[in-house]
């Protein structure tokens, strides 16, 4: 299908996954590069905020939110 993702062209496994979304949840207010260096990750920064967006993440200010938190402030 058109605009479809393919999970075979995901450039992240869950496994990837996960520590990113560990890595925002312990420091919110890190940038995209941040997140990308501490997670090992060799990947665009594009990538990663695709990645973000993806877990629910938005950016809030200066910090990496839950979409559902992000409305309620």
């Amino acid at each position: 299908r058109p605009g479809s993702i393919c999970r075979k062209n995901r450039p992240f496994s869950e496994r990837a996954s996960r520590r990113l979304e560990a890595q925002v949840l312990r420091r919110p207010d890190a940038t995209l590069e941040e997140l990308r260096e501490r997670c090992g990750l060799k990947v665009s920064i594009v990538t990663v905020h695709n990645a973000l967006k993806r877990l629910g993440f938005s950016r809030k200010k200066s910090l990496y939110v839950r979409a559902s938190n992000a409305a309620a402030t």
